[in-house]
């Protein structure tokens, strides 16, 4: 099993790319998924009674590692014992979701970071029309992302995860392309 994570600020595709990287890699031989924090958070959301988590999720705003990390550790179980292979996309996104994810015996071959200037990470969010995508959401998210993620990128690059680094701001397509010579040269 090998496992790869997608970070970058709001905006940065980094779901779009994660999917097609799990598509590309997957065949009958070595099979891939792509698990989304995000995906499961709004799936959970709309499947049950509104809390204040959920409505905070509808909101656009950050949801607590104490919601986040059983979800997601329950998810990754399901293929603890398989030989499938994983990109993991918006987890973990915080130095102690990291710590947590090392802990219960977790590790990333790599980890791909899709930079984004950020005028162009907010004009993205802005388009989007989510309910929370709002300009004061927009600054939070782009303050987690400098600080949080940042801190988590430097406790995995410190512990040998591979880092690679594509350029987000071009588009869909041909980040695509980039993300994908990335991988592979990394691989060899």
């Amino acid at each position: 099993m090998h496992l790869i994570e997608f970070v970058g600020n709001v905006g940065s595709g980094k779901s779009t790319q994660a999917r097609f990287l799990a598509e590309t890699l997957n065949t009958p031989t070595s099979p891939w998924r792509h698990i989304s924090s995000g995906e499961i958070l709004r799936q959970l959301a709309d499947q049950t009674a509104s809390t204040d988590d959920d409505e905070a999720l509808k909101r656009g705003e950050m949801t607590p590692d104490e919601v986040v990390m059983p979800l997601m550790f329950a998810e990754l179980q399901t293929t603890k014992d398989s030989d499938e292979s994983l990109v993991l996309d918006g987890f973990p996104r915080t130095l102690l979701q990291y710590q947590e994810f090392k802990a219960a015996g977790w590790a990333l071959v790599a980890v791909i970071e899709l930079l984004v200037h950020p005028d162009e990470s907010k004009r993205r969010q802005l388009g989007r029309g989510r309910p929370g995508d709002t300009e004061d959401n927009w600054q939070i998210r782009n303050q987690f992302y400098q600080t949080e993620t940042q801190a988590m990128l430097a406790s995995m690059v410190a512990d040998g995860v591979t880092h690679i680094k594509v350029d987000g701001n071009l588009t869909p397509e041909e980040t695509r392309g980039a993300v994908l010579r990335a991988w592979e040269e990394s691989q060899r």
